[in-house]
């Protein structure tokens, strides 16, 4: 694991993806699974590697008794449309907005 690893597990309980190509950051909370970042090298974006991501964490939460999936975007952040679309594209649905957070939920 990386030092980022170690970092998020201590501070805020995350569990972390990593690979060359980026990372991702994720919780589960009972039967919900929270992936709170995505990241992706810039040269490797747009190859489908964030969605292998999700489904790799996916399989990991079904296991552990997960029925949903949640995602954020922050829409002050760069490429927070890019994001949006993203999850969309993925099959997530609007959930809720809180504290400036657009939140997306997905059955799994």
């Amino acid at each position: 694991m990386s030092l980022y690893a170690d970092y998020v597990a201590e501070r805020e309980g995350l569990l972390v993806l990593e690979t060359e190509h980026g990372f991702a950051t994720y919780k589960i909370t009972g039967d919900v699974l929270y992936i709170q970042d995505i990241y992706i090298v810039p040269e490797m974006r747009d190859q489908d590697i964030a969605q292998k991501f999700s489904e790799f964490i996916c399989k990991i939460a079904k296991e552990k008794g997960c029925k949903k999936m949640l995602g954020s975007v922050d829409p002050s952040t760069n490429g927070a449309h890019k994001s949006l679309c993203a999850l969309l594209k993925y099959g997530m649905k609007l959930h809720a907005v809180n504290n400036g957070l657009v939140y997306l939920v997905k059955e799994i």
